[in-house]
């Protein structure tokens, strides 16, 4: 199936009071994030963590068979629509969470917004349209995830170590599906936003980048309680 006869017009049409908006500017736009994001390790394990119903389709630690996949994409061919499929719904729900919960800023022609799931999404607008410019999982993408830095003992799991380490941490063997979407994806994402991003300055580097701090003033406390999180995605109609 060619990438970008199937996706190219694709549109995300959450259910909130903002504007429709274009699923990226083109196909090679949404081809590249889906390479970046759901399909590298280790953001890759975290969207398995946020969204279970990929786990059915590829195995997000075999970073040969990832590799295979990007390079498919990358050729303009599709090996997995239904990544694509499930990629743009968490965008939409992204959207509708950050609505609700209040989890959304508006700054002149940017739009940016965190999700319940966790993940981030921008927008901006495209002359007379909005279209979404990035989505993913922050905290599991950038170099100082993808190292393998100093742990603790093994009961121990934190925000410091690889997202692999901490799932073979001991506690977080014992914890439940939604136990470690909210330890390892969502709580990791919030600490990323607030510890990471900067707001925008003749002295900051890229300005996407400065968007995304704009959440810093919406999102709730790092010491966010697993339980007020599932109220919250109760709220959204999310979750069990």
């Amino acid at each position: 199936m060619n990438w970008s006869v199937a996706f190219g017009a694709q549109r995300v049409e959450p259910r909130w009071a903002g504007p429709p908006m274009r699923f990226f500017p083109d196909a090679q736009s949404l081809c590249r994030h889906v390479a970046k994001h759901l399909l590298t390790f280790p953001e890759s394990l975290a969207w398995h963590l946020a969204y279970g119903a990929l786990q059915e389709l590829y195995v997000a630690d075999d970073e040969n068979g990832l590799w295979n996949l990007r390079r498919t994409i990358e050729q303009g061919l599709d090996p997995l629509p239904r990544v694509v499929e499930i990629y743009r719904a968490a965008v939409c729900e992204a959207w509708e969470d950050a609505e609700r919960l209040g989890w959304i800023v508006t700054k002149s022609d940017v739009i940016v917004g965190f999700g319940s799931s966790a993940v981030l999404a921008l927008a901006e607008r495209d002359g007379r349209e909005w279209c979404l410019r990035t989505a993913f999982l922050p905290g599991h993408g950038e170099p100082a995830a993808q190292h393998r830095l100093r742990r603790g003992r093994d009961e121990r799991v934190t925000p410091y170590q690889p997202l692999h380490e901490r799932l073979e941490a001991r506690r977080a063997k014992e914890w439940n599906a939604e136990q470690r979407h909210f330890y390892l994806v969502f709580r990791v994402g919030v600490q990323a936003v607030r510890a990471r991003h900067f707001h925008c300055s003749e002295w900051s580097g890229n300005e996407e980048t400065c968007h995304y701090a704009l959440l810093k003033t919406v999102l709730p406390s790092p010491s966010l309680k697993i339980d007020d999180w599932l109220e919250a995605r109760k709220r959204c109609g999310r979750g069990s």
